[in-house]
């Protein structure tokens, strides 16, 4: 078969599947966050964050080895797999304990200590579920992970949107989450021995010690870059409140969303590349070519489209009356999504030929870079924008700029030639120019909206607001309750007598309402004057005028 179109049909598999989970996600994500609130959802993406740092260690970068060893000899299945487990199951009870550790030491609530409890299960479950995905990856199979995914994600949120509405908070959803990942866990294992691998007689198992090693580096890719890209929450709930963590993680979510769009490719172009890169060099080459070109017509659509619709994007899900402060952090993260997709299929091919070592280094300098960009940026940006999350979010920009320029300095020379280069250009230029139309179609909008308000009539109306015209016939706000309840003597003050003078003076000239709202007669209320006895007393008008007055500051333009 092509490889290419192994690529696309592996690819439009997970593809579909991805697309229907992250729908799902993505409705349960606006739900919980629309439920909890700012603050509590805060809480809960902390504690996430935290859990998928430490998680990432759990299966030791066996999932990548598992993938690259079963895809070139089917019959290791098996032994790996065996091996991988166990290795998975020890290390994950003591990362358990680890996480609740790392927790207490950073000075965490107590609630959020509660739910990087619950999430600390989820991270051991993940870390089982991801071997027994790699072995279907390896025989390039996407479909059963793919539906189990898509099983747990509806089976979430099925248990999610009734709870929250009977006033669970975030501890139930961690908990759920835990359940759901159980259950992906076991339609994944039903149907594992069927594979090709399983059905041939087993090879002898590999030795601790040669297993370990092969996983390390595929660890120190994996730990490494979590680091790098999670470690600005972290950073952000020492230096900033939950609510600031919520609005990060709003945005955040958002964009993670369509990361299934690189994840896609890359997961099933691994397989394919790690073959190719054995048997056929040229083959390799055009493969990771167009793979290449693809993402970059798919990237820039995408990241124009988050950035162009920030604002329409916050309000539709998480309404901006909560979440307006994370506008400006999804149009950062929009930008950074774009080097994000292009920085996936590298590290992919990187791996794919064995030299994750190299990316390792640059990832390792970026470690050490990432964390004092974010102790510098994010005090600025509170101090100057009064959101520190933009300052987490320029951070993360500046880090994916990096992991790019090391990847491509990683890589074997003459992988991507001038038809890369400028398809990479093209996709560069769209970007700019369909950024560029939005930026005006924005401008002319403020440029309106500034028009029209100037244009509008002075403010009138008993409650003081700028309808747009003449004086409403019925009382407003506090001024209805002051006349409703005004005494008769009132009638006898001097500011009474002056109001009667103008509405005889209005009856007689028979003036419109218009032109009796820009004399400022509404100012004083002469129409909630006659709306009742009440009133009539207080203003001194009488019962046979008041009709008269009232049509005409009434009549219609």
């Amino acid at each position: 078969m092509d490889p290419l179109i192994s690529i696309l049909r592996n690819g439009s598999l997970l593809g579909g599947a991805q697309i229907v989970s992250s729908l799902v996600a993505m409705v349960l994500m606006v739900v919980v966050s629309r439920t909890l609130g700012d603050v509590e959802f805060g809480r809960l993406y902390l504690a996430l964050t935290l859990s998928a740092i430490v998680g990432v260690v759990v299966d030791v970068g066996l999932s990548q080895v598992v993938t690259r060893v079963v895809a070139r000899e089917p019959a290791l299945a098996r032994p790996y797999l065996r091996r991988a487990a166990i290795v998975v199951a020890i290390l994950g009870a003591l990362l358990y304990v680890l996480l609740l550790g790392v927790a207490q030491a950073l000075g965490y609530t107590a609630e959020v200590r509660f739910l990087v409890a619950i999430l600390g299960l989820l991270m051991v479950a993940e870390g089982f579920a991801q071997l027994l995905a790699a072995v279907y990856q390896a025989h390039e199979r996407m479909l059963v992970p793919a539906l189990a995914r898509v099983i747990g994600n509806v089976a979430m949120l099925a248990l999610v949107v009734p709870l929250l509405s009977r006033g669970y908070g975030a501890a139930m959803v961690a908990a759920v989450m835990v359940l759901a990942s159980c259950l992906r866990l076991a339609l994944t294992g039903v149907t594992l021995g069927r594979l090709t691998g399983f059905r041939q007689r087993p090879p002898s198992p590999p030795s601790w010690r040669d297993l370990l090693r092969a996983g390390l580096p595929f660890l120190a890719a994996q730990g490494l870059g979590i680091f790098v890209i999670r470690i600005d929450v972290v950073i952000l709930g020492q230096m900033a409140d939950e609510a600031t963590v919520g609005w990060y993680g709003a945005a955040s979510r958002v964009v993670e969303a369509f990361n299934f769009i690189p994840l896609v490719l890359t997961t099933a172009t691994f397989p394919v590349a790690s073959r190719l890169w054995v048997t056929s060099a040229a083959e390799f080459q055009a493969t990771v070519r167009k793979t290449l070109h693809l993402l970059l017509v798919i990237t820039v659509p995408v990241a124009v489209t988050l950035f162009a619709l920030a604002d329409e994007i916050v309000g539709f899900l998480f309404t901006l009356a909560s979440y307006a402060p994370a506008v400006p952090i999804l149009r950062v993260q929009a930008v950074s999504l774009g080097l994000v997709y292009v920085d996936y299929l590298l590290v992919c091919i990187l791996m794919a030929i064995g030299r994750e070592r190299r990316w390792i280094a640059f990832v390792a300098a970026s470690c050490l870079l990432n964390p004092a960009i974010n102790w510098l940026l994010i005090p600025a940006a509170a101090a100057s924008l009064g959101n520190g999350a933009i300052g987490a979010a320029v951070g993360k920009l500046v880090t994916e700029v990096l992991f790019l320029v090391c990847t491509l300095r990683a890589l074997p020379s003459g992988i991507f030639g001038a038809e890369s280069r400028r398809v990479a250009a093209r996709a560069v230029a769209l970007g700019v120019l369909l950024g560029a139309l939005d930026a005006r179609r924005r401008a002319r909008r403020r440029r309106l909206s500034r028009r029209r308000a100037a244009d509008r009539p002075p403010a009138s109306g008993c409650d003081g607001v700028d309808r747009g015209f003449a004086p409403s016939p019925r009382p407003y706000g506090r001024c209805a309750g002051r006349l409703a309840g005004a005494p008769a003597r009132a009638g006898r003050s001097r500011g009474a007598a002056e109001r009667r003078r103008r509405l005889r003076r209005a009856e007689d000239s028979r003036a419109t309402r218009s032109e009796i709202a820009q004399r400022g007669y509404a100012a004083r209320s002469p129409v909630c004057a006659v709306e009742g006895r009440a009133g009539r007393a207080a203003s001194g008008v009488s019962p046979a005028a008041a009709p008269k007055v009232k049509a005409i500051l009434t009549r219609s333009d």
